[in-house]
């Protein structure tokens, strides 16, 4: 009776344990502990089939010569099956039971003591063979006999019920995991929503939300009508469309464009698919949201590029017909002259229209410059000292009021232009500033060699990477809203007054850059001035073969911003050690005063916590603002960084905590260590 009873109790400890398990391995060691602690046998040892071969067996769990726990050798069991193994493969013996497993199995100790008693159970389940448990009581020679064995074979059955639950759990937790990986690596946003009637009740977002919208999964499913809520005014109609349609079990994709948290618009293609229950009707749908906007700059600056050459093709076959007419007219006009006296009633008259056909003439050869893409007279020289001398020519026609500020770059690459294209250009992007400037205001013009990568997005599709000059032009004028800068390069599209312009000024410099094999870019908002940026390709000087020497890395730029002295030499010494060109400023407005200068060379951010606050939180949103793919980097004291974790300020950003250690610099900052090598 105390026999049963205990056999009892170790089933039942034995099924509290196995079903907290969560793991395999877990389960076979209680598998071993119940069978040697409960059931008393010397050894166990376990043996589960091999998951590419049901016949072979792989040791796992067992009990040494000691008494000891210990891994079993898989090597030691995949050979040594003998036949009698089939009755229990085969299910013709409930278990394998020996009174000399010296005789009929070979089993020795290492000491040469030959092994008696030996039971071998299965650990089956409805769906297969999992494996096999072995005990023998070689140590201390107590008799097992066959009553003993068939209570171990009720306890295989429950432990192999066990170990078929935790591989189920596992494999689910691994499926899960799989599952999860590769959600997170996609780069559009999946989600998936109930529909009833007349309602969209949502249930899942990835990861991916927060970087498209700002929102994390779990705000957005706590946000009433989320998807409406950032979904732009102007599109909302055309997503309710969609939702019909959907209703209807049709497949579809469309564009439109949502506002993000911090009020960027941003477009997006969206591709739902509608999922029926069993009774066919539509409750459920699944889609995924591709971020297109970069897509879509690409297509409104190649749709720009064609219709300007469309237009300009039109503009210069008008304007070679008009000159031609204008011709014609001059020759009357002067021939007229030539036959009335200077004192002559209509010889004023004849005077003012020679006047105006000159005007007319002027603008015919503007027509013709912005269709013509005839390449002239061109020639290697430095930007800077172009601009020098058209600056000399325009300055009195600006005005009193207008001041241009002139910053050369010593070290500008040369440029192969037709230097009056380019006198055309400069002098026409700075009257354009000085018309946007009626009560005065400051002309900066700045040149500077940049590096334009495969992935820059201002970069137009048809123009390659590569080393370019940069040409800046900006004004402290108004500005301009994003409808104006759509049709600012358009030929006759003027914002000024009647007799003020003819719209062709900007159209033509357009022409002229891209015959050049560069393009032309402006950034304006109302209020901030407008910035104009011409890139021409740089000469690209023959240099000698040979070489085995490895190409040169670009130069990493970082901006160090910090209040005191020592600490900006102290990082910037360390950076410096890690090949970085570096960039110093004290306060916010000296750090926005070298950006400036800088323009897009600057690579990463590093701003100190010595700041106050305020300025901390302008600095980042200027640099987010300006270029998004400017690393941003806070540091500071550990006490400086427990703070900012406890406020939650900027908590999105990498903050390098004193005392700084070149390895993680390097690693915040996305470069090799061994960049000082280059």
């Amino acid at each position: 009776m105390d026999t049963r009873k205990r056999e009892l109790e170790v089933l039942l400890e034995f099924s509290r344990a196995a079903n907290a398990a969560t793991a395999v391995d877990e389960v076979l060691r209680e598998i071993a502990s119940a069978v040697r602690g409960g059931f008393g046998y010397d050894r166990v040892g376990i043996f589960l089939t091999d998951a590419s071969d049901s016949r072979r067996m792989c040791g796992t769990i067992g009990t040494d010569e000691n008494g000891r726990e210990t891994p079993i050798p898989d090597d030691n069991w995949s050979t040594s099956l003998d036949t009698r193994w089939d009755a229990i493969y085969s299910g013709k013996a409930d278990y394998i039971y020996t009174d000399n497993a010296a005789r009929d199995s070979k089993l020795f100790l290492s000491s040469g003591k030959p092994v008696a008693h030996h039971v071998l159970v299965p650990l089956r389940t409805p769906q297969g063979m999992l494996g096999v448990i072995g005990v023998d009581n070689a140590l201390s020679d107590r008799p097992i006999d066959e009553r003993e064995a068939e209570t171990l074979l009720a306890f295989a059955r429950q432990a192999a019920t066990a170990l078929q639950n935790v591989r189920l759990i596992e494999e689910l937790r691994n499926s899960e995991e799989h599952l999860r990986s590769l959600v997170t690596s996609l780069t559009e946003t999946l989600y998936s929503v109930r529909i009833g009637q007349g309602t969209v009740i949502p249930s899942f977002y990835s990861p991916q939300l927060e970087a498209l919208t700002g929102y994390t999964p779990a705000e957005a499913l706590t946000i009433p009508d989320f998807w409406r809520s950032v979904t732009h005014l102007d599109d909302r109609s055309k997503v309710e469309q969609a939702k019909e349609e959907l209703a209807k079990g049709c497949s579809l994709a469309f564009e439109y464009r949502i506002v993000n948290r911090n009020g960027e618009v941003r477009w997006i293609l969206d591709t739902p698919v509608p999922v029926a229950d069993a009774s066919g009707r539509y409750t459920r749908v699944n889609g995924s949201i591709l971020d297109i906007t970069d897509r879509k700059h690409l297509e409104n600056r190649l749709r720009r590029a064609q219709r300007m050459e469309t237009v300009g093709t039109l503009a210069g076959g008008v304007a070679h017909n008009f000159n031609n007419y204008l011709h014609m007219i001059g020759l009357q006009v002067t021939e007229s002259q030539e036959c009335l006296s200077n004192d002559h009633p209509s010889a004023a008259w004849l005077r003012d229209a020679q006047d105006t056909l000159q005007l007319a003439s002027g603008l015919a050869k503007q027509l013709m410059a912005f269709g013509n893409k005839t390449e002239g007279s061109r020639a290697e020289l430095s930007l800077d000292d172009l601009i020098a001398r058209t600056l000399a020519l325009v300055q009195p026609s600006l005005g009193s009021t207008i001041r241009v500020d002139h910053r050369p770059d010593s070290d500008v690459s040369l440029v192969l232009v037709d230097p009056s294209d380019i006198e055309q250009t400069v002098i026409n992007l700075c009257f354009n500033a000085r018309d946007a400037m009626p009560e005065g205001g400051t002309i900066t013009i700045r040149t500077q060699n940049v590096r334009v990568r495969e992935h820059d997005r201002n970069r137009p599709p048809n123009i390659g990477p590569g080393e370019y000059v940069r040409l800046q032009v900006h004004d402290t004028g108004a500005g301009m809203d994003a409808a104006i800068q759509e049709r600012i390069f358009e030929p006759f599209f003027t914002t000024k007054t009647m007799g003020r312009g003819t719209g062709l000024g900007l159209a033509v410099t357009y022409t002229i850059v891209a015959d050049h094999g560069g393009w032309i870019d402006v950034e304006s908002r109302p209020g901030r001035g407008t910035l104009f940026s011409v890139y021409l390709p740089t000469v690209h000087l023959p240099r000698a073969a040979s070489t085995t020497q490895p190409a040169e890395l670009p130069p990493f730029i970082v901006l160090i911003v910090d209040p005191i002295e020592r600490e900006r030499e102290q990082l910037a010494r360390l950076l410096e050690s890690l090949g970085v060109d570096v960039l110093t400023a004290e306060g916010v407005s000296d750090a926005m005063a070298v950006m400036w200068d800088a323009g897009e060379r600057i690579d990463a951010v590093v701003c100190s916590l010595n700041l106050p606050p305020v300025d901390v939180t302008q600095l980042t949103n200027n640099v987010q603002e300006d270029d998004a793919r400017t690393t941003l980097i806070l540091t500071g004291e550990r006490a400086q960084v427990r703070e900012l974790s406890r406020n939650g300020r900027n908590s999105s950003l990498p903050v390098l905590s004193k005392p700084y250690a070149a390895e993680k610099v390097a690693e915040a900052l996305g470069i090799a260590s061994s960049r000082n090598g280059r």
